[in-house]
């Protein structure tokens, strides 16, 4: 209470309760500035996701196709994005941003891919296609191994990261089971369509 009184006394008399109302003032004040920065870098940071699928690893041709997007606020800056890709697959970047493409000099069973872009900016969307020449399959044994270690497709994302942090990988492995599932719904379909035909000869 003591300094309570000399800092009443020296701001002219003021009483202690505006006194402390001016110092939780102050004092909110300097905490909102030590804040700032950290909301701003918050509220302000790129969100890069990049989402898609690839062939499975026993399939005789490679092919793929990804969305890398940014639903940030502010640019990615030093994207890099690697790929599992088969020994002779091309990889295509629409539209044509400038980008590097780098890839293993003596690829062995398999080949990896690292796509190089300087800056993707707030709401940009890139798609990158992966196209095989169907002479590069994986051998059977290879293929399983793969499949063991919770490697079942190729082409497929390895990591996605910027000098501001990693990405978000969504990646959608092809299900034929889902595939046969709709087929199955539409013949189905086109049966019962046919047989209520052949109940009502006369509607057309």
């Amino acid at each position: 209470m003591g300094l309570l009184k000399r800092i009443c006394v020296s701001f002219g008399g003021l009483n202690s309760s505006l006194v402390i109302a001016w110092l939780a003032l102050g004092v909110s004040f300097v905490q909102l500035l030590a804040s700032a920065p950290l909301l701003t870098d918050f509220y302000n940071k790129p969100k890069l996701i990049v989402s898609g699928s690839g062939s499975g690893v026993r399939d005789s041709m490679s092919v793929g196709s990804y969305i890398l997007r940014n639903e940030g606020r502010s640019a990615a800056t030093n994207v890099e994005i690697g790929f599992n890709i088969r020994i002779g697959d091309r990889v295509r970047v629409m539209p044509a941003l400038a980008h590097k493409l780098v890839t293993d000099k003596e690829p062995v069973i398999t080949d990896h891919a690292r796509l190089e872009f300087a800056r993707i900016l707030p709401g940009e969307v890139v798609m990158i296609m992966v196209i095989g020449n169907g002479k590069s399959p994986i051998p059977d044994d290879i293929a399983k191994f793969f499949e063991d270690s919770g490697l079942k497709n190729i082409p497929s994302v390895s990591y996605l990261r910027s000098d501001q942090g990693s990405g978000h990988v969504d990646q959608s492995p092809k299900n034929d089971k889902d595939k046969e599932g709709v087929v199955f719904e539409n013949v189905k379909a086109d049966s019962e369509k046919s047989v209520t035909h052949s109940q009502n000869p006369s509607q057309k």
